[in-house]
């Protein structure tokens, strides 16, 4: 697994940018965030960390359906118990063949696809 080493990593949009209750987002904090979201790379280390956090989400889903502990998931994916946990944080960039493995622990089938976006015009 790669973690996101820059200034948008998962821990800095998962603690600072998406932690933020609502009713705390004042107009200058919000102006802040803007102003991030608009520099080089923010967006698509904005979206990589968003289907990070999502694929981490139904990986810890699928694991407690099983009853498994993390440990117990890492054993069967030939993984530490912590690469479990950053994993299920979203706090990784997956691999596909860690993806793989964790598939395979898990019973499940990887779904990849690609759908054109539809034009505003």
């Amino acid at each position: 697994m790669r973690t996101l080493n820059n200034p948008y990593s998962a821990y800095f949009l998962k603690h600072i940018v998406m932690s933020a209750p609502a009713h705390s987002i004042n107009a200058m904090s919000w102006g802040m965030r803007e102003r991030r979201m608009a520099e080089p790379g923010a967006a698509e280390a904005y979206e990589a960390t968003r289907l990070a956090y999502e694929l981490g989400k139904t990986v810890r889903a699928m694991r407690e359906e099983q009853g498994w502990s993390q440990n117990d998931l890492a054993r069967r994916a030939g993984m530490t118990q912590s690469a479990v946990a950053r994993f299920e944080a979203g706090g990784t960039v997956p691999t596909l063949p860690v993806l793989g493995r964790l598939a395979r622990a898990l019973d499940a089938d990887i779904e990849v696809g690609l759908t054109p976006r539809v034009s505003a015009a």
